[in-house]
């Protein structure tokens, strides 16, 4: 998976941009809050000057009302002004939160949704180049990661934005020189706040990693929990996943601690303005250059400055991970999709007669390293073709490309005349049924599994279908019978009655083009024969491409093709092949025959 050709801050932003709206209400609003909030040293000035000092005293004050002095209502007014202007502003940051959260909310369900509907039109060859518990990883953690960071975006570092720069135009509308003074260490701490972010980046991106292969390691250990415990492996998983986590450990504590010591410094040179303010401030009130109303006004405001400050700087951490996830999820989200997916097609196959022309295809999962090679044969409407040849000959990725799961390399695949790159992919497949030997079931009920989410069928197409491939009577035992969830994985069936239920879908979807990956080869002999029946009426005027090692099926086929070595060697049918005195064929049969080796090419133990 290659790096986004945007960075990951560029694309928070690009997420929050999304909304302008909402993202205006908010800046609005933060913008609302800090203008309450910044007079508030100022009202301390005003107390100092003109009721304080000026006043002289609660007993020297004339007039008033109920006895009290005049001095000391316009204090208790302004004290009452404070405490609503900070009411005020904390209503409205409240209001600026919530519509924070709802941009996050809204950028996390449309990110996810927008990621699945990705992988969902992704090239194969994406799932088998990458772990699913990774993808996993990074459509949970790290669209999590962009959640909260958005949040932290939206939220207080707007907030901040926003009270630091009113503070700062108050400060120099009153007296430029104070205010000078204070922001004085401001570049020395923007220049470290820069080499943070770049720190921080590093880090984060590195931390990121480490959570994500975490989370994959821990996926595989609990998936292969069974294999593990029988081979007495739980030691070296175990001390794999310690590794990990100590790794981990020490990438966060590098992380934080490094993070501490740049905030600790950028503090210092904070705490150093506010040094200097005291000092040229305190000469300054000494001396009546000012008064000391104007001094406590900015040492409030100074004091209030250093809070965004630190929003500012702990954003940064928040800001580096959640760009690192970004990152991560753009990456995802531009890898290639399905041929049919980047162009236009007017080709949706309104009545499919199998016809199967393959000519010269050649396939290679990765550059050099051919798995099929030159291969041209030809499959007509209605027909049987059964594929042989030992393990790795190109079986299975011959079957791959007939669904377009994969796409020739080299060379021309057909199907009733149309070249495989103007297939509608979905409207092919919609007319093919096709059953692997390593079969997959959700963790769902029955009827889920059998209809896959496609809707129309009765309970007596679902019974007929289960009928069909002889799981109907264990079905009818269950307790909540189609409703019965099978298990993760399908754990609650027996190795035969998930291949018999993966079966089932295919007579349930009554296919046009039948593709069998050795599909009753974990079926005992006589359920294999009684579903093989089932198969051949099935079977009666669809095309059909069937790899198995039993002779009982590569019999009746109309032709067979033998692979070796990714080329195709012999074809014709089971007696003109056994009759040629070296064909490979006849070796493949005669080695099973003697109890030697199955036609797939597995070895039989001895």
């Amino acid at each position: 998976m290659s790096k986004p050709n945007r960075s990951g801050f560029s694309i928070l932003l690009g997420l929050i941009f999304l909304q302008p709206r909402t993202l205006v209400i908010i800046a609005l609003l933060s913008l609302f809050a800090g203008l309450l909030l910044a007079p508030v040293p100022f009202i301390g000035k005003i107390i100092i000057d003109q009721i304080i000092f000026k006043g002289g005293g609660a007993t020297a004050a004339t007039g008033g009302w109920f006895g009290i002095p005049t001095n000391l209502w316009m204090l208790g007014a302004l004290v009452l002004v404070s405490v609503l202007l900070k009411l005020l502003s904390g209503i409205i940051t409240s209001w600026q939160v919530h519509y924070a959260h709802q941009i996050s909310r809204n950028v996390l369900h449309d990110l996810r949704l927008q990621v699945a509907l990705h992988l969902a039109g992704a090239k194969q060859s994406l799932f088998e180049t990458m772990a699913p518990s990774r993808i996993g990883a990074i459509m949970t953690l790290d669209i999590s990661r962009i959640d909260a960071t958005i949040t932290s975006i939206l939220g207080p570092l707007i907030s901040a934005i926003c009270m630091f720069t009113v503070i700062v135009a108050l400060m120099v509308s009153l007296n430029p020189l104070l205010a000078g003074i204070i922001l004085i260490t401001m570049p020395f701490t923007a220049m470290l706040c820069l080499f943070a972010q770049r720190i921080a980046r590093n880090f984060s991106r590195r931390e990121s990693e480490r959570d994500t292969y975490l989370n994959i390691n821990l996926t595989e250990f609990f998936s292969g929990i069974k294999m593990i415990r029988l081979f007495n492996a739980e030691p070296f998983f175990l001390s794999r996943f310690l590794d990990l986590a100590e790794e981990h450990r020490y990438e966060g504590i590098l992380n934080w601690s490094t993070h501490s010591i740049i905030n600790n410094l950028i503090a210092w040179f904070g705490g150093l303005g506010a040094d200097v303010f005291l000092l040229v401030g305190g000469i300054m009130a000494l001396r009546g250059q000012i008064t000391f109303g104007t001094f406590f006004a900015f040492y409030g405001c100074q004091a209030m400055l250093w809070g965004p400050v630190n929003t500012l700087l702990n954003a940064t951490q928040t800001i580096q991970a959640g760009s690192a996830s970004a990152e991560k999820v753009m990456a995802l989200q531009e890898t290639s999709v399905e041929t049919y997916l980047e162009r236009d097609t007017n080709s949706r196959l309104e009545s499919l007669r199998g016809e199967i022309t393959l000519d010269q295809v050649g396939f290679c999962y990765h550059e050099d390293e051919p798995i099929l090679r030159d291969v041209t044969f030809t499959i007509a409407p209605g027909s049987m073709t059964a594929l042989v040849g030992q393990s790795g000959s190109g079986k299975s990725t011959l079957a791959n490309l007939l669904t377009g799961l994969y796409l020739p390399t080299s060379g021309s695949l057909k199907v009733d005349g149309l070249d495989v790159h103007h297939w509608d992919l979905q409207a092919l497949r919609s007319e093919i049924g096709m059953v692997l030997q390593d079969h997959f079931l959700f963790d769902a009920t029955i009827r889920i599994n059998l209809t896959l989410g496609r809707t129309g069928y009765s309970d007596d197409q679902l019974w007929a279908a289960l009928k069909a491939a002889h799981l109907a009577d264990h079905i009818h035992k269950l307790p909540d019978r189609l409703d019965t969830r099978v298990g993760v994985g399908g754990s609650r069936l027996s190795g035969g009655q998930k291949q018999r239920l993966a079966i089932a879908r295919v007579f349930l979807k009554n296919p046009k083009l039948l593709i069998l990956d050795e599909a009753t080869s974990a079926l005992d002999t006589e359920t294999e024969r009684a579903i093989q029946s089932s198969f051949e009426v099935l079977s009666e005027g669809r095309t059909s491409v069937i790899i198995a090692h039993r002779l009982s099926t590569i019999y009746r086929a109309d032709q067979i093709a033998v692979l070796h070595q990714g080329r195709l060697v012999e074809i014709g049918s089971h007696d003109k092949l056994i009759s040629e005195d070296h064909s490979l064929y006849r070796k493949l049969y005669e080695a099973q025959v003697k109890g030697m080796i199955p036609l797939s090419g597995a070895q039989r133990h001895h």
